[in-house]
């Protein structure tokens, strides 16, 4: 039986997958697939059908690892296999595979492995005897060379496969390799066919394999299934909320909302296993053992000691060591490349627990969940840390909870019913997710500039539906702008009618881009768009965007998460889009979040307008002036917001005493208000200060202003937040504590000066030989082993008492001489030291295990005798070590 696959050729496999995409008829489609997979099940049970599901299923692989392969590098491949000219109209088309053709089908526009068959046809000879086993064997070795970073053994498989294989078999083994079948049939409807519940296996397991092996009988069918240990399972999902449209009436969980991966870390026998949200292994990032990893050492070392087994669900995210604080998917980091150790390392947040010490937990209430899971693991700060949850039991409550997750820049919070189980692949069982975007006006509001297409594929073949958005560079004097800086590409958002009436518009305007050949009204970097169009011709999209992240792809350093058009607008000139500038200052305003301020009840929508509005509303508070006397005019000209009163003065007392002295009051504050005046510091002080758009003053400084009649500067004692502008201003003049470099300070001032400098300075091993370096010019005269970080590894062949008093008097020698001694061995230190001499090594068996151990892997330390501290101690200068090695 497990030779069935072997001995099958692969080019019967092309010719039904031929059939079935030249029929149009979904249901014709469906059944051409149906029989030929239940002839095969009739032959060979389902048990080994896995060879064939997993070519028709590409997408859903995961028992083999990635191919690191795109159509870039094939088409590179067979430029150089075929000898094409690289200007050839064969090259090009390979190349360009998205464009338009000459060729006859209008179906090989856009389907590079379409595109390689019309070259290939006449290239090629007839059907080769490869079987399905012999395909899926280069596929095994294709994902092997990869992950051993081999790309020329990779290229040598592809090469032998091109010379195997006919133009048909060529198209389809692509196919495969590019995880896109174009057979017109979904993934569920494709395991439907297999069994009726293979959907529900494959998202328990992420696994065809498994789906094989546990429905190899169709009859027979699947009530009940449970997670298994070190097997991946697809996790459950929350459901989206608008914030403005739900109605609880029961008490709810909610927790932060983490930007970072989904991971499940499964534990059991000292041996740990890591996967991501589709279900891909990433075990040997971590470790797969306590000896094998840095990461897994640590987490081992938290768990509860009744802890025998877990599999734990959460959110890996990066962790910034120096400053204590989460570092978001935003700061373009991976988190499955970081290392314990370095200045960003990877730290978990497990918020639910779905297998205990032998036991499944997933039909047991969330509530009793998280109990369990508190008793499982002591939390170790930057490494793993339990998701922060609160309960809730109003409405009231939960939009109170997503405008302080706005105020903090994070993504949202997830709601989750205290009674609810854990449904793996579910998005409606009682988790629900509310993000700004999820609201209407929510988000920010930018007009970008079309400047390039993108060349769709399926029912967009050949045709422009994606776009490349700009900036306009800032000119002077009213000219208009001659360049754009590429920002973003966007696909969505937009009905198909909206997009075929722009593209009606543009199609004339659109211009190949030609390599070397990019205009100069176009700024872009190593992202380039298939045709550009010259601004004049062109037209804004009004675009909605969650964050703005860092991006060297972009020109303009930068680029948007999560793209969609809200509206073509037809009605501004192309000249009216969004600056460069313009859009750095909306990055700092909003923190990288573009979220349009906080969430009310009330239905509303705010906008991001290049034009600074002028409605009269905004203007002053009418209903003061000319109801107070005047009595000067220091504030004259100058318009306030006023957030908050202050102890006995309310905050109409302090609108009223602004425009006594000359000064306008706004309702709403903008661009032009001169600063906020802020009295009690409220919550909503708070938000105006961590949004840094406007500068925020004490009410005390108006006072002072009102008793010396003048505008008195700012100082850092004076405001209680301000712009990032405000903040360079007053770096010129103040350091980081409040102090000015040239003028004197009061005694309280001084106090309050003080009273703001670090209390506890935690210096690091760098810090430690900067220090050094400021005070000596090197090093200590009597810190010797600074930078040092050791190791103190005992050998049981050596428990004379006064051998164990010669290593610790050197390891109090070594600590004296700023040497740093580590619990454990890890990425920082540097050496070990054996309380042994060094030619000792012989008689001490347990040694050289002891050195193997530490010279495996990744870990390569030095390992010298303790007698070199005492030595070099006496010396007063660190010797070398040759001599001293074991």
């Amino acid at each position: 039986m497990e030779d069935y696959f072997s001995a099958l050729s692969f080019s019967h496999f092309c010719e039904v997958c031929e059939k079935i995409i030249n029929r149009r008829d979904k249901k014709k489609k469906y059944e051409i697939l149906r029989a030929f997979i239940n002839y095969h099940r009739s032959k060979c049970d389902g048990e080994n059908f896995h060879p064939l599901l997993r070519l028709f299923l590409p997408k859903l692989e995961r028992e083999r690892g990635a191919y690191g392969i795109k159509e870039y590098n094939l088409a590179r491949t067979y430029i150089r296999i075929l000898h094409l000219p690289k200007e050839g109209h064969d090259a090009q088309r390979l190349t360009h595979y998205t464009a338009p053709s000459s060729m006859k089908s209008s179906d090989v526009v856009g389907d590079f492995a379409e595109v390689a068959y019309w070259i290939l046809r006449n290239k090629c000879g007839q059907s080769s005897n490869i079987t399905i086993g012999g395909i899926n064997n280069s596929l095994d070795l294709i994902a092997e060379k990869h992950a051993s970073q081999d790309p020329r053994a990779v290229d040598d498989i592809l090469s032998e496969l091109l010379r195997k294989m006919s133009a048909d078999e060529q198209k389809w083994f692509l196919r495969i390799i590019l995880k896109d079948m174009h057979l017109g049939l979904s993934n569920k409807q494709i395991m439907y066919i297999f069994h009726p519940d293979s959907s529900e296996v494959f998202d328990l397991s992420n696994s065809l394999l498994k789906v094989c092996t546990m429905l190899k009988d169709q009859t027979i069918r699947l009530h009940e299934i449970e997670i298994n240990l070190f097997e991946s399972f697809r996790p459950m999902l929350s459901e989206r909320t608008d914030a403005r449209k739900f109605n609880f009436t029961e008490t709810l969980l909610i927790e932060t909302k983490y930007d970072g991966e989904r991971f499940q870390i499964h534990f059991s026998n000292n041996k740990f296993k890591y996967f991501s949200r589709n279900g891909y292994e990433y075990t040997q990032n971590f470790g797969e053992d306590e000896f094998s990893g840095f990461f897994s050492r640590l987490i081992r070392k938290q768990f509860s000691p009744t802890l025998t087994s877990v599999i734990l669900d959460g959110e890996m995210m990066g962790w910034n060591t120096k400053r204590s604080h989460i570092v978001t998917k935003a700061a373009n980091i991976d988190v499955k490349t970081l290392k314990v150790g370095n200045i960003v390392q990877p730290c978990f947040f497990p918020f639910d627990i779905l297998y205990y010490n032998g036991e499944v937990l997933t039909n047991k209430p969330l509530m009793e969940r998280k109990e369990i899971l508190d008793r499982s693991f002591i939390d170790l700060e930057g490494t793993i840390m339990k998701a922060e949850h609160f309960t809730v039991s109003s409405n009231e409550d939960i939009l109170s909870a997503i405008n302080a997750a706005i105020d903090r820049s994070e993504e949202g919070i997830i709601l989750k019913k205290m009674d609810s189980v854990y449904k793996p692949n579910s998005r409606s069982s009682g988790w629900y997710k509310i993000k700004p975007e999820y609201t209407e006006g929510g988000l920010v509001d930018l007009d970008l500039l079309i400047i390039g297409g993108y060349y769709g594929q399926g029912k967009r073949k050949g045709k422009v539906s994606h776009f490349m958005m700009g900036l306009a560079v800032p000119t002077e004097n009213g000219v208009y702008p001659s360049q754009f800086e590429s920002l973003c590409r966007v696909g969505s958002g937009y009905t198909v009618p909206e997009l075929e009436e722009l593209s009606n518009k543009l199609e004339s305007e659109w211009q190949k881009l030609r390599t070397g050949a990019i205009p100069s009204t176009h700024l872009l970097s190593k992202e380039k768009p298939d045709v550009w169009i010259p601004p004049e011709k062109s037209c804004i999209l009004q675009i909605k965007a969650t964050e703005v992240v860092d991006s060297s792809v972009y020109h303009c350093g930068s680029t948007l998460k999560f793209v969609r058009v809200e509206h073509i607008r037809y009605d501004k000139p192309w000249y009216d889009c969004l600056t460069t500038s313009e859009f750095q200052n909306i990055k700092q305003a909003y923190n990288g979040k573009l979220t349009s301020g906080h969430i009310s009840n009330l239905p509303g929508k705010t906008r991001f307008l290049r034009k600074e509005e002028t409605i009269e509303s905004l203007v002053g508070n009418n209903k003061l002036v000319g109801a107070v006397e005047s009595e000067s005019n220091v504030l004259e000209s100058k318009e306030f917001y006023v957030v908050s009163g202050f102890a006995n003065t309310s905050k109409e007392d302090i609108e009223k005493l602004i425009i006594k002295n000359g000064g306008f009051i706004k309702n709403i504050p903008s661009s032009s208000t001169f600063c906020l005046i802020a009295g009690d510091v409220t919550r909503r002080v708070k938000n105006f200060i961590l949004s840094g758009k406007h500068t925020v003053a004490h009410f005390t400084w108006l006072q002072d202003c009102l008793e010396k009649k003048k505008i008195l500067p700012w100082t850092p004692q004076s405001l209680a937040g301000t712009t990032l502008m405000g903040k360079s201003n007053l770096s010129h003049s103040y350091d980081k504590y409040g102090d000015s470099y040239v003028e004197p300070v009061s005694e309280n001032e001084l106090k309050v000066i003080l009273n703001r400098l670090e209390q506890n300075v935690h210096l690091d091993r760098s810090g430690f030989l900067e220090m050094d370096l400021v005070l000596y010019k090197m090093k200590a005269p009597h810190s010797m082993f600074r930078g040092v970080q050791a190791y103190f590894l005992r050998s049981s062949n050596n428990p004379a008492q006064e051998n164990v008093q010669r290593v610790q008097f050197a390891k109090s020698l070594f600590q004296f001489g700023g040497g740093v001694c580590d619990d454990v061995i890890d990425q920082s230190t540097t050496v070990i030291f054996f309380d042994i001499p060094p030619d000792a090594c012989g008689e001490c068996n347990d040694v050289q295990v002891s050195i193997d151990s530490w010279q495996t892997g990744n870990i390569q330390l030095e390992i010298i005798s303790y007698l070199w501290i005492i030595d070099s101690f006496n010396k007063n200068e660190c010797l070398p070590t040759d001599s001293y090695k074991i």
